[in-house]
């Protein structure tokens, strides 16, 4: 019975650092995900600038980069 208690007890730790680990990993994704859409975002309104004269092409670029780390 001992036996199965330390088993219970081991099990019951494991499982406990899986769900952390679930629970980081998820926040990891959820970071990458907002990231790429919020370069997503600057890369449309860069563009847009840019193409109505109002921003540098510096600018453009600097988000497009943002973007290409963002993926």
């Amino acid at each position: 019975r001992k036996a199965l208690d330390e088993q219970e007890v081991e099990i019951s730790h494991e499982l406990a650092a899986a769900f952390q680990a679930l629970d980081r990993a998820w926040a990891t994704a959820q970071i990458g995900f907002n990231r790429r859409k919020a370069a997503t975002e600057s890369v449309r309104a860069y563009q847009a600038e840019y193409e109505n004269g109002r921003t540098s092409a510096d600018l453009l670029l600097r988000a497009q980069v943002s973007l290409a780390q963002a993926e």
